[in-house]
């Protein structure tokens, strides 16, 4: 079974702290706005994913992640995420600044965001988000996580997987939620857990955007979980088509 605190714990061993000096020379594109936008365009706000392989194993052979944001812009996606995560996920920091680099969309980072050097160097290779894991952090490194990357204009979208992470991270006045249908104890995937935890947010904050994430392989799961979020990210449906176009436009442009 795969435990992704076992996880966080080996990449905390091999992570070098990122030690350049940021100083702040760009503004990040905005995932709120884009999220609206594509809603506003009547078609469907898909955060599309390269990773080349999961804890499981392979996914995609590796390829131009240029020609992969391409396409995935091309079809409509709102946003890319990046995995860059290098032991796990076979992702690379590199492949941040290059599809940042070409990309009119904003681009998250995603990957086992634990200190603030972390969020300097998401910045620092373009990224326009972070993934902050709410269930593997305590309070205070969620918050140090938080107050960083609003200094650079980087709004995080905070991943929560219970009623318990919501809690712990609603004082932080989150402006992007990311509900992971995967239960981080048993790996289960249930959609309905989109459904229950929007709920709990809205409960909150009607304001906050929700991106449901995991588990969504047809368009029948995507439209299920747009019911009750405001976005869906992506990631190894479409990575195991051949033709990325088709199969992310066919997602976006779903009625």
């Amino acid at each position: 079974m795969i435990n992704f605190q076992r996880i966080l714990d080996e990449v905390k061993k091999y992570y070098k702290e990122f030690k350049e000096d940021v100083k702040f020379s760009r503004v990040p594109k905005n995932f709120y706005s884009s999220i609206i936008k594509s809603k506003e365009m009547g078609r469907n706000p898909i955060i599309a994913e390269i990773k080349f392989c999961s804890p499981k194993g392979r996914i995609r052979e590796f390829e131009d992640v240029k020609e992969i944001a391409k396409n995935y812009i091309k079809a409509g996606a709102c946003g890319i995420s990046v995995l860059t995560e290098r032991k796990f996920f076979c992702g690379d920091i590199k492949y941040l600044k290059e599809v940042s680099s070409i990309s009119p969309v904003p681009v998250l980072r995603k990957d086992f965001i634990f200190t603030k050097s972390q969020v300097y160097e998401s910045y620092h290779y373009g990224a326009d988000s972070i993934l902050v894991i709410s269930s593997l952090l305590n309070v205070n490194e969620i918050k140090d996580i938080i107050e960083t990357s609003r200094k650079l204009m980087i709004e995080p979208i905070i991943e929560v997987h219970t009623e318990e992470d919501i809690d712990k991270i609603i004082e932080f006045n989150p402006k992007l939620v990311m509900i992971n249908n995967r239960d981080k104890d048993t790996l289960e995937i249930n959609l309905r857990r989109t459904e229950r935890l929007s709920k709990y947010v809205r409960m909150y904050n009607k304001e906050i955007l929700i991106i449901s994430a995991s588990g969504i392989s047809s368009v029948n799961d995507l439209k299920y979980v747009l019911k009750y979020a405001d976005a869906a990210l992506i990631g190894t449906r479409f990575m195991r088509e051949k033709d990325l176009y088709k199969v992310v436009s066919s997602f976006v442009l779903a009625k």
